[in-house]
Formats: structure tokens, sequence, C-alpha cells
């Protein structure tokens, strides 16, 4: 009997809740983008270093393309839609390295984010 392509190894358990690979990966890439934040601005100047205008220029660039899109200030979008963006950069590049599985190839990761944009589509339709 075939198992189900649905189904994912699990890596280890907290408690009743079981961790898959998916996950693991999904929380690495995370550590990984806050631990470059902090390093970017941790000392914020006005003339930063190579990694602050790296983040600005990011910055600035989806706050460009938003602004473009949706003819009004980015700012209220921005942050969900940049940690979006960032993330699903980061996460589609992990499966150049070898023997890492890209947490967007499994069901639960899209699915996931598809529930977040949902939900912040009504709120912010709400709110404006």
């Amino acid at each position: 009997m075939k198992s189900s392509p649905l189904a994912e190894q699990i890596v280890f358990s907290l408690g009743p809740v079981p961790i898959s690979q998916p996950v693991v990966t999904t929380w690495v890439i995370m550590l990984a983008l806050c631990l470059v934040c902090w390093l970017g601005l941790r000392g914020r100047a006005t003339r930063g270093g190579a990694l602050q205008t790296m983040l600005e220029v990011i910055v600035v660039a989806l706050a460009t393309q938003v602004e473009d899109v949706i003819k009004r200030e980015p700012w209220p979008y921005l942050p969900l839609l940049g940690s979006l963006f960032v993330f699903l950069v980061v996460a589609n590049l992990c499966a150049v390295i070898p023997g890492v599985s890209p947490p967007t190839a499994h069901i639960e990761t899209p699915a996931a984010l598809a529930l977040i944009v949902f939900v912040s589509v009504h709120y912010f339709g709400v709110r404006a």
C-alpha cells in the first residue's frame, strides 16, 4: 500500500506536536533572516555599511513596487508583503543547497502562507 503524498517524515516531536522537515527548514530560514536583519540594522547610521545598504535597497525597491501597483502609501502593507517576498525568495533558493528540500515544495507551507494572505486581505480591506 502506498503512503499518502501529504505524509511527511517526522524529525522530532515537541510534546504531542510532530515537527517535520519543512517546519525545521522554515525555522532555520526565519532564524537566518532575523539574524541578517539584526546584524544589518543593529548600529543604524546615516551612512551604513554594505549590509544596511543592501537591506535599504530591498525595502525601497519593494516600497516602490507596491506603490506602483496599489497607487497609495505602501507603508501599512510593506511589512507583510516584504516579509512574504523575502521569505519566498530564500525558501525557494534553499533548493540549490544539496540535501535541503525547500519548504515551499510541501503543501503545508504554501497553505499556511495562503491562509495568512487570505486573512490579511480581508483585514486590510475592512480597515481601508
